[in-house]
């Protein structure tokens, strides 16, 4: 069991040497995922996941936050800086916007604050880059998330649907 009285927390920038931890992680949010949605979701080869970490940690627009308890890897989250036009007629938050593309806190510890902590580190980074605005999508099962998101004061921007046809 966890003793948060002797144990801290610290959130890093991730490397290409956390790339193991970081599939790991990912891993136990990818099994809730498939099998919540299994038309949507199937299992990814190692080499696909190898792959797509490396381009995040390799990409200027991409920041991967790793948060470890006594050097064990127990959540990350990954956040991408996008360019978007400015549109007349939307309210003015900047051209540049944040998107939390990912949160994973491994299943054993869920619930203590620690996607808490990773959101508001991103917040903080992203801040300091002068970007006002912060977007993340969630998936409709994932009740835990969307009651994290809200109390942390994400709104709903718009609903996404998706049908499969053919």
């Amino acid at each position: 069991m966890f003793n948060m009285e002797t144990s801290e927390t610290k959130i890093l920038l991730a490397t290409q040497n956390d790339i193991s931890d970081l599939i790991g992680l990912f891993r136990q949010t990818e099994e809730y995922h498939r099998a919540n949605r299994p038309d949507v979701f199937a299992e990814p080869p190692r080499t696909d996941l190898e792959e797509l970490f490396n381009k995040f940690i390799q990409s200027p627009m991409v920041t991967t936050l790793l948060a470890k308890t006594d050097n064990i890897p127990v959540g990350f989250l990954r956040y991408r800086i996008y360019e978007a036009p400015k549109i007349s007629f939307l309210v003015d938050v900047g051209t540049r916007h944040g998107v939390i593309e990912e949160l994973v806190v491994t299943t054993t510890r869920r619930r203590e604050g620690l996607g808490k902590r990773l959101i508001e580190e991103a917040e903080k980074r992203l801040a300091e880059l002068g970007i006002r605005h912060i977007q993340l999508d969630v998936f409709n099962f994932n009740l835990p998330a969307q009651a994290l998101y809200k109390e942390l004061g994400y709104n709903p921007l718009f609903f996404r649907l998706s049908k499969t046809i053919g």
